[in-house]
Formats: structure tokens, C-alpha cells, sequence
């Protein structure tokens, strides 16, 4: 099988507030896992789920889940302010990350590496989206520039002259900080002019016109 995510759940709380915590989690949890080879084989699970409790338990398997119990104070963790909240996340995350290794005689130097490299970003998981894209005419380059916060997910369209000097941005999604809930949204751009672009979903869906000279909409 192939890994294909890793997640963090605080099942003793009530429905709205475990609902919060699992987003709050996910800009972590997924810059983490951005950091691992794209098809990394293990045996028989294609997720690691780290569940935050009182009493650290024995790891279990439950329908091709690894289930990693890890102990956590909740309430110190509220109160955190945010980038202390996502050094909280990623502490958890990672010790729960190594337990699997350990179980699973795994070379931990690769998650070693995630968890640096999350660290050397300052907590702050910004990528760009597609491939930068040019204008007709060549002299304007289309950016779609992502954001995945603590507490929202932002992903902002921005152009820019060849000098890289800044000529208009504008919002494209605010979202909630889950890629489960935002990533459909993200599809493709085009410019349908010198000065025009029109950006779609992933059903292909054109969800935003923009127009370079109308300077009102910049945020």
C-alpha cells in the first residue's frame, strides 16, 4: 500500500470542537506530509491516524488505518496562541509519526526531515499553484499564490510585470483550513486577454473573472 495521509482526532471532545480541532490540524499534518517521498510503500494501511488522548495506549489497525493514541493536553492547547498552537500540532504529530517507525522498523531519518523542514519554514505551509502563466503579450505573469493557515485557507491570484514588481492581487478562495474541503476548488487559469484571466475549478467551472485594470478589486 501507499501512504497516502496522515491525520490527528481528539475523540473525547464534543462534535463542534473536534470538528475545529481536525481543520486546525490540517495545515500541519499536510505540510508534514508534503515533505515525504510521493509514493511511500508500507504494509498494510494507507493512513496513520494520531488520536490525542489522556492515556497513551497500544497502536491498532482498524480498516487499513494505523491508529497511533498519544497523549496531549488539550487544555493547555487552547490556550496557545496561534504559532504555538501549530509547534503544539506538529510535536504530537511527529510523535506519533515515530511510534509507527519504531513499530515498523521504518528508516526514521525521512520523517526526521519532514518534521525540520516544517520547522525551517516557520510553521507557515505556502506553495504555488500550477505553473506561473504569461500574458499574450508577454509582459504580465499570473501567479496563484496558497496559503494554508491554522485557521483558514487562502489562495490569492497575483500579477505581477516580467520585474517582478507587483501590478494587482485579488482573492480567489477563503476557505476553511481543511485541503479535503478546498482542494476541488483548485483547478486551472487562463488569460482570455492582455489583461483578462479567468480561473476554474476542478469540475472546470470558471468560479472568478478578473480583469488587471479594475484596480477596485485589489485586496
Amino acid at each position: 500500500m501507499i501512504l497516502k495521509e496522515l491525520d490527528l482526532d481528539l475523540p473525547s471532545l464534543d462534535k463542534d470542537r473536534r470538528h475545529d480541532f481536525r481543520n486546525e490540524v490540517r495545515c500541519i499534518a499536510a505540510h508534514y506530509f508534503s515533505f515525504l517521498p510521493k509514493k511511500f510503500s508500507v504494509d498494510n494501511f494507507w493512513k496513520i491516524l494520531i488520536e490525542c488522548v489522556d492515556e497513551e495506549k497500544e497502536s491498532e489497525l482498524y480498516l487499513n488505518v494505523k491508529i497511533v493514541k498519544i497523549v496531549f493536553d488539550y487544555g493547555s492547547y487552547l490556550m496557545l496562541d496561534k504559532c504555538n498552537k501549530k509547534v503544539a500540532i506538529l510535536e504530537v504529530l511527529h510523535q506519533g509519526v515515530m511510534k509507527v517507525c519504531k513499530e515498523q522498523n521504518w528508516d526514521d531519518s525521512i520523517f526526521e526531515e519532514c518534521h525540520e523542514r516544517v520547522v525551517e519554514a516557520d510553521y507557515c505551509y505556502r506553495w504555488i499553484f500550477g505553473k506561473p502563466k504569461q500574458n499574450r503579450e508577454r509582459k504580465l505573469v499570473a501567479t496563484v499564490d496558497c496559503y494554508h493557515d491554522i485557521d483558514k485557507f487562502v489562495a490569492k491570484m497575483i500579477i505581477s510585470d516580467l520585474e517582478g514588481n507587483l501590478v494587482y492581487e485579488c482573492n480567489l478562495i477563503e476557505d476553511v483550513p481543511n485541503e479535503f474541503v478546498f482542494a476541488h476548488k483548485l483547478g486551472d487559469f487562463k488569460w482570455t486577454s492582455n489583461s483578462e484571466l479567468e480561473f476554474y475549478n476542478k469540475a472546470k467551472q470558471c468560479t472568478a473573472k478578473i480583469d488587471v485594470n479594475d484596480r477596485g478589486k485589489m485586496d
